[in-house]
């Protein structure tokens, strides 16, 4: 991306575009980000306030959090006891609407 016009590539390889700049910059932004495999940046008094990136970039970064690994995996555990008969029927006795939310398979919850 070129450091004319408006859009400057900081040491972090970054391409930055003050919020000032940003509506008459946008799509040179955008396509840089796309075409260069880097991320943009967003910035306001010199400080970076919001990020454009492609989705594959978006996609490495987000996966899923701690917490949400430990609920699938939670959720897996627990459709498989209630495979059991014996745990369902424990588990119907004990909270009836709890039973109904997992009779249906657990899977659900994760959605």
């Amino acid at each position: 991306m070129a450091a004319d016009q408006g859009i400057q590539i900081a040491d972090d390889g970054v391409a930055e575009v003050s919020m000032t700049e940003a509506r008459a910059q946008l799509t040179r932004l955008i396509r840089g980000v796309r075409e260069d495999g880097r991320p943009g940046a967003f910035t306001e008094r010199g400080e970076r306030r919001a990020y454009v990136v492609t989705p594959a970039m978006f996609s490495r970064v987000k996966g899923p959090s701690e917490k949400e690994k430990a609920f699938s995996e939670l959720v897996h555990k627990l459709d498989a006891l209630f495979q059991d008969p014996e745990f369902a029927a424990r588990v119907a006795e004990k909270d009836p609407e709890l039973h109904e939310v997992l009779e249906g398979g657990a899977y659900h919850l994760l959605l």
